[in-house]
């Protein structure tokens, strides 16, 4: 047996046969360059489907943490109220505590009892209330 005999049987190499017989040995197993870039082009448009969706995933998990954010400053709102029979002033700074005498301003977190005053992407939660809400009242 010789070489070429060798590579044919072992190693699964052909003698090309296509128009010329050129004698060139070509392996019979592997990809070629078109299975290649087919691929590729798969996988590019499974990343370009990823990347579309992903974004819009997050924003909607951001909207959905926002809203619990709002539920629970509400809720925060409400047991103040039902405690001292008014609601509080709000924060002219960024401290959390209710400052007399301004009615529009920051949320004051630390006065309803809350860790924080900000929203999901870190903006301040702004809050305004009436005069006459922040009076209390004897009955």
């Amino acid at each position: 047996m010789n070489r070429t005999d060798f590579r044919q049987k072992n190693l699964g190499v052909k003698r090309a046969t296509g128009g010329r017989s050129s004698g060139v040995l070509w392996a019979a197993a592997g990809f070629t360059l078109i299975e290649m870039a087919v691929v590729v082009v798969i996988a590019g448009i499974i990343i370009s489907i990823v990347a579309s969706v992903l974004p819009s995933l997050v924003q909607s998990s951001k909207v959905k943490k926002a809203r619990a954010i709002l539920e629970n400053a509400d809720n925060a709102l409400q047991g103040y109220a039902i405690a001292n029979y008014r609601l509080p002033f709000a924060d002219s700074g960024t401290d959390g505590e209710e400052d007399t005498g301004v009615y529009v301003g920051n949320l004051p977190y630390r006065t309803l009892g809350l860790l924080s005053g900000t929203d999901t992407w870190g903006n301040n939660i702004k809050y305004g209330v009436y005069e006459d809400l922040t009076a209390t009242t004897t009955n």
